[in-house]
């Protein structure tokens, strides 16, 4: 089946190409019901992250893990004294003795022999796990960039005791750890791979965007560099199936779509194929009407997107983890208020490489986000107000800098607006799109 796209102007939402698909029944624990609501609450739920193996491909988040883990310890640098990572295996207790632990090299490596296990890249393309390195002198791991522009960044170091995490720096500073910027090498490890974006369904590595119309299509927003749309009709037949998120289900490293259908019950999933088309629908569940704002992202660590609901009858926050084809039973993340809550997404607001929360209070207007631990939600911060006033709200990587935006429409206007994060907070909100008031869901 052939891919056609076509611009999309800031006003017009065209069309072409549909997708139909045959069903399969599979069996999923249905959600369960909890504890009555309040005001919203985190709670912890477990989760096991997925390990490399020596000298293997390692995923960038598991990288920054393997950073702090040592980050956390407080040991002490010596260039001819070693220490364990997570699995007993010793390092150099130095720069690059670090760098080597948090890419899983099987040998400690120094800062003229790390170019041999990875490959320069420019500045500007720097993500999470990369490194700056100085041949002669210092290496520091990048951790990620502060802001849109990517002017500020912050990152790693263990060129004195203890291990540092440096944030807010600029590119262009003299220095980098007391070494003259222009020593510094941008390079990457030749094994490192992304983690999955689970929203980016035509395979240029910028998250997408998918919709739902008020005639039931389903339909495919794929964001230029300008945060322009291209788009294609996905597939009619949606009309009670706009109970849906997106994240990359099976880890394939493309983006899948699941909904459940508000009339049947049933769940179905869609992967993806990564040209900006699905495989037909598969039904891997039943019994998902007790269920509402579902949303989606890799919560365990995994590589796998999970999927998150709230419950009607008991208004509780619930994880579904993903067994690659289908999700695990039920676990509370959140209890108490999250009735009140009118707009649920999830993306990685932090830049951490782990899925956080962010929901919408209909009644106070406040946008909160709930950041990932790891094993559980922190939480909750304000970093928005008057988001009653908006509406089908989702999170996506629209602007490629590692961290998830917020993008939502405006109730009374159907304007698209950008919420970009900085790792902490919403810096550049801007309109992107007009004429979305005809989107029941964005995902």
């Amino acid at each position: 089946m052939a891919s056609v796209f076509s611009r999309l102007t800031r006003t017009a939402l065209a069309a072409a190409l549909a997708v139909s698909g045959t069903v399969a029944a599979t069996a999923l624990t249905a959600p369960s019901a909890h504890a009555a609501p309040g005001s919203p609450s985190a709670a912890a739920v477990t989760g096991v992250a997925a390990a490399s193996a020596v000298d293997g491909e390692i995923s960038r988040s598991e990288v920054i893990a393997r950073a702090r883990f040592w980050l956390d310890k407080g040991i002490p640098y010596n260039q001819g004294g070693s220490y364990p990572d997570q699995d007993g295996r010793n390092y150099r207790t130095d720069c690059s003795g670090y760098v080597s632990m948090a890419w899983h090299l099987g040998t400690s490596a120094n800062t003229q022999t790390l170019p041999n296990y990875s490959h320069e890249i420019s500045r500007s393309d720097l993500k999470p796990g990369d490194i700056l390195n100085s041949f002669y002198d210092h290496v520091i791991l990048f951790e990620k960039w502060e802001d849109a522009a990517r002017t500020k960044f912050s990152y790693y170091s263990f060129g004195s005791t203890p291990v540092k995490h440096v944030t807010g720096v600029s590119i262009n500073a003299s220095h980098f750890d007391g070494r003259p910027n222009g020593d510094y090498k941008a390079l990457r490890y030749n094994k490192i791979i992304d983690d999955a974006a689970g929203r980016d369904f035509t395979g240029d590595g910028r998250d997408d965007l998918l919709g739902i119309t008020d005639a039931g299509e389903l339909r495919l927003f794929a964001t230029e560099a300008d945060l322009s749309f291209r788009t294609q009709l996905v597939g009619p037949g949606w009309a009670t199936k706009d109970l849906a998120a997106a994240a990359d289900v099976n880890g394939d490293g493309r983006g899948d779509v699941v909904a459940a259908d508000r009339v049947t019950g049933d769940l179905h999933l869609w992967t993806g194929r990564g040209n900006g088309s699905f495989n037909a629908a598969v039904q891997i569940g039943n019994g998902w009407t007790n269920i509402e704002q579902l949303a989606a992202g890799d919560f365990t660590g995994d590589g796998k997107g999970d999927l998150v609901a709230i419950t009607k009858d008991s208004a509780n926050l619930v994880l579904f983890a993903s067994t690659g084809s289908g999700f695990s039973a039920s676990r509370t993340l959140g209890t108490s208020g999250w009735g009140s809550v009118k707009n649920l997404a999830v993306g990685d607001f932090t830049g951490d490489g782990k899925a956080d929360v962010v929901a919408t209070n209909e009644t106070s207007g406040q946008l909160s986000l709930y950041p990932s631990n790891g094993s559980g939600l922190n939480g909750a911060a304000v970093i928005g107000s008057s988001f009653h006033l908006k509406d089908k709200l989702t999170m996506a990587d629209l602007n490629k800098d590692g961290t998830s935006d917020i993008v939502a429409t405006d109730r009374a206007t159907g304007d698209l607006a950008i919420y970009a994060s900085n790792g902490s907070a919403i810096t550049d909100t801007r309109k992107i799109g007009d004429g979305w008031s005809t989107m029941t869901n964005l995902l």
